[in-house]
């Protein structure tokens, strides 16, 4: 599913190149032992592409857009600047990527950055159902994988400041690590432990049993003071800034630092939101993956020793920060309203069909994304799919850029009425071939759903995760805008267009025999 993310970008943001320090740099990959990172030291360092390939494969996917070139300009001196860096650094990228991508970026996380995930719904629809439900190195091929982001979904944390947010990850080799997870029900916070004192973790009834503790406690609703990770960040920092300044919350505060939330609902629909700062999703897909096969298989282990009773965190509120609190409550209001989403699914045909026509399903979906855009708006635009970079020492992720000059002439083609169905499914052969060259996708095993809001006002937020026999969707886009098309029409759109680029190929097979 990770490389099935896409963002459809009607204007360029430039975003700003100050980058202060990290509170805590990326976790260094020769110091970590263990089955996990048994291979971590020997991944190759991340190179710096040389800059004639850079251009090459940069202005092919600018043509349709705009054409400039800067190779006897500022491009050798930004080149030379990149090559000292890399001898520098481990990974000459993740750190920029974190810090301008997500720490210094000011408005909210959980439209503009955090992705969101929808699991398929689970067959419980009561209060008792919702309390009863070591990894090796990946591979990519015969490659083997950075497994650093596994690491840190779980040990990192974003930490909001006014001018740019801090970014926390527990050593690997911290000596008391912590042994709890955070339950919020009703609103209120507990700090759950989830090893006994041997460090031995509970099994799967115990779990149960802690999380029944969570219910009685909870009964009466605290404050919704969750709704500050939505917020502002400069906002949240504020209110952040006042919550510590009681001991008491301050303490509370820090035992809930997490990335990743599962949310799960009485009603059988689960999912999560994870902050984007530690991880890409292939580690969260992964985990998402092995959390519901585990679930199914009805497996448990032998119980630990006695575990800590949960414990209620207090939150002393100001007025400061109770009026904070109702301001981001309107804020949010106004961010949900604004947001449409749609989260539907293709059954006419899955990834099955383009590997029947020995095409890469991952570039016929984007080839598909590109010509619903076009037949609607009538040009090409701006558009990023995410492509891991794994393969190299605490590799993340680079930018796909799905629109180029193949593209172009493939979506032109579909449009006009006097080119052949040949002709067009050459063009899509060859766009499909052109975009197949910067990825490889990496579906989600369940049937679930991933979604991000859109990157800019006049864009569009695309997800999808390909299945056999069919293709599951996550569209957003903004009410407010009036260049872009409510999320459910797009849908229409991008359907239509699979239809076509099927019968177009089918079309062709046929004449050619």
């Amino acid at each position: 599913m990770y490389s099935a993310i896409s963002r459809i970008m009607a204007r360029q943001i430039a975003p700003s190149t100050a980058s202060p320090a990290l509170k805590m740099s990326a976790v260094k990959p020769r110091r970590i032992t263990g089955r996990m990172f048994s291979v971590q030291a020997s991944l190759p360092r991340f190179p710096v592409a040389p800059l004639q390939q850079t251009l090459d494969k940069y202005l092919q996917t600018l043509r349709p857009l705009l054409c400039e070139d800067f190779k006897t300009g500022v491009g050798p001196l930004l080149q030379t600047k990149l090559e000292e860096r890399a001898q520098k650094h481990t990974n000459w990228l993740s750190d920029w990527w974190r810090q301008v991508a997500y720490l210094d970026v000011r408005e909210s996380c959980v439209i503009n950055s955090n992705p969101g995930v929808l699991f398929p719904k689970a067959d419980f629809n009561d209060l008792q159902g919702q309390l009863s439900q070591i990894l090796p190195v990946e591979h990519l091929g015969k490659a083997p994988l950075c497994m650093m982001q596994y690491y840190q979904i779980l040990s990192a944390c974003r930490i909001p400041g006014v001018n740019t947010d801090d970014w926390v990850c527990f050593p690997p080799d911290q000596p008391n690590p912590p042994r709890h997870i955070t339950i919020v029900y009703n609103n209120n916070f507990f700090e759950v432990p989830v090893y006994d004192s041997e460090n031995k973790p509970l099994n799967t009834t115990q779990l149960r049993a802690q999380l029944e503790a969570v219910v009685s406690q909870g009964s009466s609703q605290g404050p919704p003071l969750g709704l500050f990770t939505m917020e502002n960040r400069e906002n949240w920092a504020r209110a952040y800034k006042n919550m510590c300044k009681d001991e008491v919350t301050k303490s509370s505060l820090e035992s809930i630092q997490r990335s990743i939330v599962f949310v799960v609902g009485q009603d059988g629909v689960s999912g999560l939101n994870y902050e984007h700062t530690s991880a890409e999703g292939p580690p969260v897909i992964h985990l998402m993956d092995h959390c519901l096969e585990y679930i199914n298989s009805g497996k448990d282990w032998e119980a630990a020793g006695n575990a800590v009773t949960p414990r209620l965190l207090t939150m002393n509120l100001s007025h400061d920060v109770e009026n904070s609190l109702n301001l981001a409550k309107e804020n949010i209001d106004r961010m949900v309203q604004d947001l449409d989403l749609k989260v539907f699914t293709f059954e006419e045909f899955g990834k099955n069909f383009p590997k029947s026509q020995r095409v890469s399903p991952d570039s016929f979906i984007q080839s598909a994304i590109q010509l619903a855009y076009y037949r609607h708006h009538r040009k090409p635009v701006g558009s990023y799919e995410s492509g891991s970079i794994r393969m190299f020492q605490l590799g993340r992720t680079e930018t796909i850029r799905s629109c180029s000059s193949s593209s172009l002439e493939f979506t032109q083609a579909m449009l006009d009425p006097s080119q052949s169905n040949q002709k067009r499914a050459e063009l899509l052969r060859r766009a499909i071939n052109s975009h197949k060259q910067y990825t490889n996708d990496v579906p989600a095993k369940s049937e679930s759903v991933l979604f991000f809001g859109p990157v800019c006002p006049d864009g569009y937020g695309f997800c999808y995760n390909p299945q056999e026999k069919r293709i599951l969707f996550g569209i957003s886009s903004f009410k407010s805008n009036d260049v872009t098309l409510p999320a459910a029409q797009m849908c229409e759109l991008v359907a239509d267009s699979l239809r076509d680029m099927r019968q177009v190929m089918e079309s062709s097979v046929k004449s050619s025999l």
